[in-house]
């Protein structure tokens, strides 16, 4: 983690510090499905986050759209935009 979005987190109120980290969590297993080509499993931890109430930041949207371009996924990514 980058010294500034650490200080973030660790100035933020309790629940507000939790929300950050699990948002991270999440955009770091997206990352990981991009990294390893399963852009599908990405998908799902995106509509998973959306389902827990926790809106996805532009880093996770970056992310995925970067795992279903690798793919050649033009359809997803077009809705990712939208």
């Amino acid at each position: 983690i980058c010294p500034g979005a650490r200080r973030t987190v660790v100035d933020a109120s309790p629940p507000l510090r939790a929300r950050a980290v699990v948002q991270m969590t999440y955009t770091g297993a997206i990352r990981s499905c991009e990294r390893s080509g399963r852009w599908e499993e990405g998908l799902a931890f995106m509509d998973d986050m959306k389902e827990r109430g926790i809106r996805p930041d532009t880093r996770a949207h970056n992310v995925l759209l970067s795992a279903v371009c690798k793919a050649g996924r033009w359809d997803e990514a077009k809705a990712l935009l939208h």
